[in-house]
């Protein structure tokens, strides 16, 4: 994988300002939902682009195209996820009414249900993390295939994050650290008052699709990966073994 690549080839395409500046708006109005599908669906058009090799792979937005597509992965990830948030509801719930049988009293009432909801959250939390593997090889099956329906053939999703593990931990530590940096940056900026505070609006709003980007750009590499392609970027393309 070309992490580097990722992070700068936004900024190859002559329309960049255009599309990001678009993109910064959408975020602006993120509040609605219906905008923050659109940004998943427009990292998911870059991810395609990326897989298929195409040399300037920042897409023209496509509203309803991204609206779509962004609203089908975030079904299947809340799908996948709602184990976990339904076994961190029953924990709470098992602890509220076994201390109300006790009488709200009864140590031994309320030891029971806080251990029961300690033991459920704890499982619920494992699930947790090893979905943040599984879910960039969801995203990736629905690129794939483009359709809902290929999310949930869990066998093709499972051998996704097995065989690419290591390119899918990578990405996670690289984004998770790129958002921690941001978090910093516009931390310092948000301390500042009127133009600190003017400028860390206006980086939030241009990082939320720039984030959305520079993902797509990395799930694409590791969807040409799976697929057996070849992006334009591999290190040997400019190379002449004649």
């Amino acid at each position: 994988m070309d992490i580097q690549k990722s992070f700068t080839f936004v900024f190859d395409d002559d329309s960049w300002q255009r599309k990001m500046a678009i993109g910064a708006g959408l975020a602006l109005a993120s509040f609605l939902i219906v905008p923050a599908f659109m940004l998943v669906g427009y990292s998911i058009a870059v991810a395609r682009n990326v897989r298929d090799g195409r040399k300037m792979p920042l897409p023209e937005w496509d509203y309803g195209v991204m609206m779509r597509e962004g609203f089908a992965v975030g079904v299947a990830g809340f799908v996948y996820a709602l184990p976990a948030i339904l076994l961190f509801i029953l924990g709470g719930g098992l602890a509220a009414g076994i201390s109300a049988i006790g009488g709200g009293e009864s140590d031994i009432a309320n030891a029971t249900g806080g251990g029961l909801a300690v033991i459920l959250s704890c499982v619920a939390g494992i699930y947790m993390l090893a979905l943040m593997v599984l879910a960039p090889a969801i995203y990736i099956q629905y690129i794939r295939h483009g359709n809902i329906g290929a999310c949930f053939q869990v066998s093709e999703v499972v051998n996704i994050a097995r065989s690419q593990i290591g390119n899918i931990i990578m990405t996670v530590i690289v984004l998770a650290v790129a958002g921690f940096a941001f978090g910093i940056i516009s931390g310092v900026l948000n301390i500042i008052p009127c133009l600190g505070q003017l400028a860390w609006l206006v980086l939030t709003l241009l990082y939320a699709p720039y984030q959305q980007m520079v993902t797509g750009h990395m799930y694409g590499q590791i969807a040409a990966i799976v697929d057996g392609k070849k992006t334009n970027f591999d290190e040997f393309d400019n190379l002449d073994f004649n």
